[in-house]
């Protein structure tokens, strides 16, 4: 137990902000120390309080200089030892917050490291996509060609069978009508095959874009945290940014694995599809005869057929229908969301 007691001497008042409250287990019996009741700095005794006599007076008035000099001596201490603490509290604030805002800052290059790496790693994909639609469209106009002169052959040896002159005007409606559906066949694959090269490329440039648009985003982002940070918010603002990188980094990453999986994919499905598509002469090439139930000459059979037909190729199984390659579906980009 104790009890304030300034004994005559004039409290202070305290006007600045959070005077510390020294627990009574720590005070001295006669020390100053701030009363939260009055607000103001005051003396505190150990025990209980003492009705004072003739002889407290007389104690009083003896040693009253010494105890008013040392009550200001104290009191002196007090306040500069709160401004210390005080002072102290401001500069590690500081420091803490000098270390948040250089941290941020340190972030900086590596945002740009990250998505310049998977730019780079993308545009280095477009030269062997390129080259794989090449060689596809090398390989189909090496086929084309190679079908010309097969159906050409079989047709001049079956026209010389005819006795057909080769400067008939029937031998040569009779070779265009050969060699035009495979010409028309080949023609509809190659511009597909060069669609597909353009917009696979495409897909890469794109995602390249998107890449660049969300480094600047992340940009404008962390110079924004690094503001509050200056403003005094250093702690916020890095938990915000952590946040952030996180999102941004996982969606880099994403991005430039779909892009080049759905390449892949899209690559080899239609080059599959480009396989398997029939062409004119190869609809022409069936292996059974559907009413007689035995094995034709299929070549012999096309080119009697297309004879008869006047060169018309379109009433074989009960006219050409053209197969289109099957589309293939990319799928929904990643999105990435930036905090603050």
């Amino acid at each position: 137990m104790g009890y304030w007691d300034n004994q005559g001497a004039t409290p202070q008042k305290v006007t600045w902000k959070n005077p510390t409250v020294t627990q009574e287990s720590q005070r001295q019996s006669g020390g100053w120390y701030y009363n939260p009741g009055s607000g103001s700095v005051e003396r505190w005794w150990a025990g209980s309080p003492q009705s004072t006599g003739g002889g407290g007076g007389s104690s009083n008035s003896g040693g009253g200089g010494s105890s008013q000099s040392q009550s200001s001596i104290d009191y002196a201490k007090i306040i500069a030892q709160q401004q210390a603490e005080a002072a102290d509290a401001r500069r590690i604030s500081q420091e803490q917050n000098n270390m948040a805002i250089s941290g941020l800052q340190s972030q900086t290059p590596k945002i740009g490291q990250i998505f310049q790496g998977k730019m780079d790693y993308l545009t280095s994909q477009l030269d062997p996509v390129k080259t794989r639609y090449d060689n596809l469209l090398a390989s189909l106009m090496n086929r084309q060609s190679s079908e010309e002169e097969t159906s050409k052959l079989n047709y001049m040896k079956e026209m010389a069978k005819r006795g057909i002159s080769q400067a008939s005007g029937a031998f040569t409606s009779g070779l265009e009508g050969v060699l035009n559906p495979i010409k028309r066949g080949y023609s509809d694959l190659l511009a597909s095959t060069n669609f597909e090269r353009e917009s696979s490329m495409k897909s890469i440039q794109d995602a390249i874009a998107q890449l660049g648009g969300q480094q600047t985003e992340s940009e404008v982002n962390l110079a924004s945290l690094i503001a509050n940070a200056q403003q005094g918010y250093g702690q916020q603002a890095t938990t915000q940014w952590g946040q952030n990188w996180n999102n941004i980094t996982n969606w880099a990453d994403l991005l430039q694995k779909n892009t080049v999986n759905d390449l892949n994919k899209r690559a080899k499905e239609f080059e599959m599809s480009v396989a398997e598509q029939k062409l004119p002469y190869e609809l022409a090439t069936l292996e059974k005869n559907s009413k007689k139930g035995n094995t034709t000459d299929t070549a012999l059979t096309y080119l009697n057929n297309l004879i008869q037909n006047g060169g018309n190729f379109d009433y074989l199984n009960g006219g050409m229908t053209e197969q289109k390659p099957s589309s293939v579906k990319i799928i929904d980009r990643p999105s990435v969301k930036l905090l603050g």
